[in-house]
């Protein structure tokens, strides 16, 4: 058994580490490094981890200042001397053979990296999702198309993979961005000859609030648009398949329609905010001008493009955001608009 370094980024988890720590120890595959890195935590979960040490010699652990997911994640890949990495989010949990079964369909497939499917479990009570990402062997390009719009997340996100160490090679985690995964997943798909899947869901993803991704302001979600169009700028500068560029605006008018939805439904808006929706939609419709010449867009296409993207000036918005947050209240209509009318005066 090759020796496979999992990374797993430790703060303020202290509810949830045992079941995933558990779930790494009890594999049937067992050459693992399990590197926990205790992100400055403020409640119990560092000395959990020095506890788990004490306990299994295969247990590293690097306590740091709070740095964020992407600088602990760094640390971890920097320390790790297994020929492969996985990485392992603290307050998620892994089916008993997840690396056994990962390791298999890679070695099976001669693959760089290998990717299982997640099972998306709620804290809330909703019903379980499962992303499938079926069984096949895709090239490098192959596996560029599924950074596309819908049900695509296993491909996105880090968790779910093991990867070669080497991928690695020159690539970082973006420090202090949120949806960093969104700047790294494309990155190490073009290094990659072949990547395998296989549709069982071994990974059990737990969405709960107090996350990364449920707490964060929705201007930080932005970070996600940067990835984006600095995927884009790659793929042109390596003149790759003009289709990849396609689809890449397919996934940047949903994601910046998902944003700005969320943008005009939240309770905080400043005017730097709304900048932002304003300079995200020139870029967006910018380079959707520049892919109607790759490719033949419906008008229905167009139309919900230039509805979306086309955001004018800054009462417009705010008088959406206002209609939302009001709902027929004139009281609240008005002083909304005494304080917006301050803020734009700034």
């Amino acid at each position: 058994m090759e020796k496979i370094s999992v990374i797993i980024p430790v703060f303020n988890v202290e509810k949830y580490l045992n079941e995933c720590i558990h779930s790494v120890l009890n594999q049937t595959y067992k050459n693992l490094e399990i590197i926990l890195v205790d992100d400055g935590s403020l409640d119990n979960s560092g000395k959990m981890c020095d506890d788990f040490a004490k306990q299994d010699s295969r247990i590293v652990v690097i306590h740091k200042t709070n740095g964020g997911l992407s600088s602990a994640r760094n640390v971890g890949i920097e320390i790790s001397t297994g020929a492969y990495l996985s990485f392992v989010d603290s307050d998620d949990y892994l089916d008993l053979n997840y690396f056994e079964t990962l390791y298999n369909s890679l070695k099976q497939a001669k693959a760089d990296v290998s990717i299982c499917g997640i099972c998306q479990k709620h804290d809330s009570g909703e019903p379980d999702y499962n992303f499938d990402v079926g069984d096949n062997i895709l090239t490098s390009t192959e596996t560029l198309f599924m950074l596309k719009p819908g049900n695509t997340m296993p491909f996105v996100v880090a968790m779910c993979k093991l990867y070669k160490k080497e991928l690695f090679n020159g690539i970082t985690y973006p420090v202090g961005k949120i949806n960093e995964d969104q700047f790294v997943a494309h990155k190490i798909y073009l290094k990659c000859n072949k990547v395998a899947t296989t549709s069982a869901c071994k990974y059990f993803y737990r969405i709960r609030s107090g996350s990364i991704m449920t707490s964060s302001s929705v201007a930080k979600h932005f970070d996600d648009l940067d990835a984006i169009f600095e995927r884009i700028e790659l793929y042109k500068s390596l003149e790759l398949n003009p289709e990849l560029l396609c689809v890449t605006e397919e996934l940047l008018f949903e994601r910046f329609g998902y944003y700005y939805k969320k943008f005009i439904q939240s309770k905080k808006v400043s005017k730097n905010d709304i900048e932002k929706i304003k300079f995200y939609g020139e870029k967006c419709y910018a380079f959707f001008e520049e892919c109607k010449q790759l490719k033949q867009f419906t008008k229905k296409e167009i139309k919900q493009r230039k509805k979306l993207y086309h955001i004018s000036h800054l009462d417009k918005i705010i008088l959406t955001k206002f209609k939302f947050l009001t709902a027929g209240n004139g009281k609240l209509k008005k002083f909304l608009l005494k304080i917006y009318h301050k803020i734009k005066r700034r």
